[in-house]
């Protein structure tokens, strides 16, 4: 299930590019990759509350953050300042990211699929903080009929 979904969402996504968060020993990192590593996502279940659907959501654990560090993934302060901005950890993080580049952040619903969290020098980006949801099954169908209308 998870080798389809992951497929699946990467094939459905307007995303060229990814800027990916996370926080080790107080300090946050971001890296932008061309494609997501499977490795870095985990299959999970949305809450009772939400449906219960299965999701995909971004699992980086202490080596994987270490590879990314050694690989280039820049410093870029103290995790809680750049967190402090709102509860959200993924929202603060897409504003401090959005704001970085110079940009006004704005906050919104636009689906994956439809188009990027970012476009920097006509390069859509998704934008996502470590153990961010990135979608779930409903979604992913959503997505796939979308793109073939599209």
């Amino acid at each position: 299930m998870f080798n389809t979904m992951f497929a699946n969402y990467v094939a459905t996504s307007a995303a060229a590019a990814y800027i990916v968060g996370f926080a080790l020993k107080g300090r946050a990192y971001m890296v932008t990759v061309a494609e997501l590593n499977a490795a870095w996502v985990a299959l999970a279940r949305e809450s009772t509350k939400n449906g219960g659907a299965m999701k995909l959501r971004m699992a980086l654990n202490n080596r994987i953050k270490v590879a990314l560090i050694e690989g280039g993934a820049v410093e870029i302060g103290d995790a809680a300042e750049v967190l402090s901005s709102r509860k959200n950890k993924g929202e603060a993080f897409e504003k401090w990211v959005t704001e970085y580049f110079g940009q006004t952040w704005v906050k919104d619903n636009i689906p994956y699929y439809m188009d990027g969290d970012l476009t920097v020098d006509g390069v859509k980006y998704q934008i996502k903080w470590e153990n961010a949801s990135l979608t779930n099954e409903g979604v992913i169908a959503k997505a796939m009929a979308w793109k073939l209308a599209h």
